[in-house]
């Protein structure tokens, strides 16, 4: 359970991740961000960036929180609640987004905080053998 002036890192696990934060009324978010798109061939976009923002959860007890995954290329997916767009045939992957949900389990409510959306794919270059 955290607590008031704790400071928590989450980094990509591959699946969203909660957080029990019955005991906080404010969260800060030092540095979060999207994945990049692409891979080591072809280097897609950066993902968004969030710094220096704080958000009330008082009325929350849980904040739901998706680490998105870096693209790669040819793959069908990456992690993320949402993700970039495909670099085309051959090219790398979108990233995923990061995002955080606080949720009131009791009554079911949700409130956004925030999202560092996925960087597109990379494409492989347009030259043609000939």
């Amino acid at each position: 359970m955290a607590q008031d002036g704790d400071t928590i890192t989450y980094t990509f696990s591959g699946s969203k991740e909660t957080e029990d934060i019955s005991n906080i009324d404010e969260i800060v978010i030092d540095r979060m961000d999207g994945a990049d798109g692409g891979d080591d061939a072809y280097d897609g976009g950066s993902g968004g960036l969030i710094q220096n923002a704080t958000a009330d959860v008082s009325d929350y007890d849980v904040l739901e929180i998706w680490v998105g995954e870096a693209g790669e290329v040819d793959s069908s997916r990456t992690f993320g609640r949402s993700q970039g767009g495909v670099g085309g045939l051959g090219g790398g992957q979108g990233g995923g987004s990061t995002e955080l949900v606080a949720r009131n389990t009791d009554t079911g409510e949700t409130k956004f905080i925030a999202a560092a959306d996925a960087g597109g794919g990379g494409a492989p270059g347009s030259a043609l053998q000939q």
